[in-house]
């Protein structure tokens, strides 16, 4: 008699595990697809978010190393790097960045992905704003000159 009731606790016990890990499976499998449902969304403010965090980078940090004329030495752009990718989490939200985790498999792929980026805009407004300074100074010497 208690053997059998000790079974029949054991076997309620294991079909209610089965069934908890059932609803948790689906669960996840709700959950990823509604994230890439909406997968168009969190894009648009993962990718303003970028906007944002590269202008701040740029008006507070870029700006300033490029308006003297030189480029920026590999020091302070090791330094701006994970400024960037910091500024692009606070600005998205742990909720997206949670998000682009489980489309793209983990942080650090998303990461090296943000300082690609930001190093290739970076360099293409660096030499922009030196090929704009180097023209104005050739301006004023011709003005001078004349």
């Amino acid at each position: 008699m208690w053997m059998e009731l000790i079974i029949l606790i054991n076997i309620n016990i294991i079909i209610v595990t089965i069934f908890v890990m059932i609803l948790y499976y689906v669960k996840n499998i709700i959950r990823r697809r509604d994230i890439f449902d909406r997968y168009v969304e969190t894009l648009a403010v993962f990718e303003k978010a970028k906007d944002i965090a590269y202008q701040k980078m740029f008006r507070d940090h870029i700006l300033v190393y490029s308006s003297s004329g030189f480029r920026i030495d590999k020091a302070n752009v090791d330094k701006f790097q994970p400024l960037y990718v910091k500024y692009v989490r606070r600005t998205c939200g742990p909720q997206i960045m949670k998000d682009l985790e489980i489309i793209h498999g983990d942080l650090d792929s998303i990461c090296l992905q943000l300082v690609n980026e930001f190093i290739q805009k970076m360099e293409q407004d660096e030499s922009t704003i030196i090929n704009k300074v180097t023209e104005t100074e050739r301006e004023k010497i011709e003005e001078v000159k004349e």
